[in-house]
């Protein structure tokens, strides 16, 4: 494969195509890829619409974090990075538009990059998502620790 590739690198429109042909094939294959391909059914779309209005009924715009629990403003890392995935899935779903994806996502990275840390050095195991700041379990100011899991 190596030398194939070198090969289609070389220029060789012929050998890229056939390359570029198989490395897809094998990508698209049982080997790599597990389920049904395609678009979402009907029912589908409805269900990952559904999914969706507990990210937009919890989210909260002054940090781009979503409530870990229905209306309860507190959020893990862990909580963030399922935000994030339900975010990139609505906007590739065609549920929210560029807009409302954009502005959430620099909303999100924004906190992320600027969140206080605990100790300064790591994510504290949970966050106020209305405030940003570093909470305890009861979402009571106070840094708790980090967490390997999150």
């Amino acid at each position: 494969l190596g030398s194939l590739l070198s090969l289609a690198a070389s220029g060789c429109g012929i050998a890229y195509r056939e390359a570029k042909r198989g490395v897809l094939a094998v990508k698209d294959s049982e080997l790599f890829w597990r389920g049904r391909h395609g678009a979402l059914t009907p029912q589908e779309q409805e269900w990952a619409k559904a999914a969706w209005t507990y990210f937009d009924r919890n989210y909260r715009p002054e940090t781009g974090l979503v409530d870990s629990v229905e209306r309860y403003p507190s959020a893990s890392m862990w909580n963030a990075g399922d935000a994030l995935a339900a975010l990139v899935a609505a906007r590739e779903l065609g549920i929210i538009d560029a807009r409302t994806f954009d502005e959430r996502l620099s909303r999100l990275l924004d906190f992320l990059n600027t969140m206080p840390l605990f100790e300064g050095r790591l994510p504290n195991r949970a966050y106020d998502t209305q405030s940003g700041a570093m909470v305890n379990y009861d979402n009571q100011p106070g840094a708790i620790g980090w967490s390997a899991v999150d």
